[in-house]
């Protein structure tokens, strides 16, 4: 590998994907189909798609890739892909009537292109130029923020996207989005307070989360323990030693975060707790992403204990 070579790859593939033509498109063609085979797994690909993403790639750019990508260049450039649309549909609706459909630009004075980039200043990529493949990163990530209830810009299909049209049996919700946006919060979307019922719906979710990450770790372990076998033959006991206490610590894990989830569940369907449901979505978020929290919170005695602890995760 020289030096070039090298220098991409230790930043995980971070320009490999603008030196090669066609790699990119190749790349976001790749997700989409996956997501149409696949799905979605949380805001991102599964395991088994990332694999095949890979391995296509690398087999249909090995003449000119210095080296076979792995998951880290192809998450890393997903997740660009995923700031630089998240910018353009932000500014889009901004555009009004100078979204120019031939050009795909938007055709803003000097003046209103440097207020923009004052308060948007990643807004500049795209005073010369529009969102390349927009129609793609479209279908690829529009559902990625929907479901992440993110706050979005109501306009019309075609502004953010000018080879999409709207769908003809949304066209009421349509034209109340562009009524909507003639008042001053006409940018965003209020934040959908989940319901009461959906306490349990998340808890499977979260719980399954954690068990394909569970998942993709003992597989990429797999992979790495195939590699080295003929090198390291006489590790073999002690890498599955290793594997099986891994997997039983997170298999701990999954039932620490349950038996939090649970315990939550109870407080909020207590009459006598008055626990809100941003509290709860907040406490449910960090619990999952945090081992020691989720060991404290079980070491508590009392329910007010665990009330208090829940409020400070919030505050």
């Amino acid at each position: 590998m020289d030096n070039r070579a090298g220098s991409l790859k230790k930043r995980g593939g971070m320009h490999i994907f603008t030196s090669i033509d066609g790699l990119s498109k190749r790349f976001i063609d790749l997700c989409v189909e996956e997501i149409g085979k696949e799905g979605y797994f949380g805001a991102s690909l599964k395991v088994a798609s990332w694999k095949r993403i890979r391995e296509a790639l690398n087999n249909e750019f090995k003449e000119s890739l210095p080296y076979d990508l792995d998951q880290k260049a192809l998450k890393n450039h997903w997740d660009a892909l995923k700031k630089k649309y998240a910018v353009w549909r932000t500014i889009a609706g901004l555009t009004g009537d100078k979204y120019n459909a031939a050009t795909g630009k938007l055709d803003w004075p000097e003046w209103k292109w440097e207020e923009v980039i004052k308060s948007q200043p990643k807004a500049a990529q795209f005073r010369t130029s529009g969102l390349k493949y927009a129609d793609k990163l479209y279908n690829l990530f529009e559902v990625v923020f929907a479901s992440e209830n993110e706050s979005f810009v109501h306009m019309p299909t075609g502004v953010l996207c000018p080879h999409l049209e709207a769908d003809k049996d949304n066209s009421a919700d349509a034209g109340s989005q562009s009524n909507a946006g003639t008042s001053n919060n006409s940018g965003k979307r209020k934040r959908r307070e989940p319901a009461a019922e959906d306490g349990v719906a998340k808890l499977d979710e979260l719980i399954d989360l954690v068990k394909e990450h569970f998942l993709f770790y003992r597989q990429h372990k797999e992979e790495k323990k195939a590699e080295r076998q003929q090198a390291r033959k006489h590790h073999h006991e002690s890498a599955e030693t290793d594997t099986r206490k891994q997997l039983e610590g997170a298999e701990m894990d999954a039932y620490s975060l349950r038996e939090c989830m649970v315990s939550i569940n109870n407080m909020r369907r207590s009459e006598s707790i008055k626990l809100r449901m941003k509290d709860y979505g907040i406490a449910m978020v960090k619990l999952a992403q945090s081992l020691d929290l989720r060991k404290a919170f079980i070491m508590l005695d009392t329910v007010e204990e665990k009330m208090l602890f829940i409020c400070g995760l919030s505050a």
